[in-house]
């Protein structure tokens, strides 16, 4: 989720194709943080089989962070504020369920 800088990290092209496991990414479009195209987009590109989930609208890098309580506003506010109309709640649901489709059918695991 909202991956760093991935060049940076030294995942480059070629280190991104040797990846073998199946990889699910996701990055908020208005992540000012870690750029979506340079980093999210660009790993999913070289990533054999990755999928993205690029979440639309103003969501940006920390929107997968927990939901802040009192103290934690207080202690991280950074952490905490998200641009009006970012349904932080929503948007880890959206994400929890589109994780778990991926990696059941990636991994072909059946539900119970």
């Amino acid at each position: 989720m909202a991956p760093g800088v991935v060049k940076v990290f030294g995942m480059d092209e070629p280190g991104l194709r040797a990846l073998t496991m199946p990889t699910f990414i996701t990055v908020g479009a208005g992540d000012t943080v870690t750029l979506p195209a340079d980093n999210a987009e660009f790993a999913a590109k070289y990533v054999p089989h990755a999928t993205l989930l690029v979440i639309p609208g103003r969501a940006g890098h920390n929107v997968f962070v927990n939901e802040c309580d009192a103290e934690s506003k207080a202690e991280l506010p950074e952490m905490c504020a998200d641009d009006p109309g970012v349904d932080r709640a929503a948007i880890h649901a959206r994400v929890g369920a589109a994780a778990q489709r991926y990696f059941n059918e990636s991994l072909a695991v059946r539900p119970h």
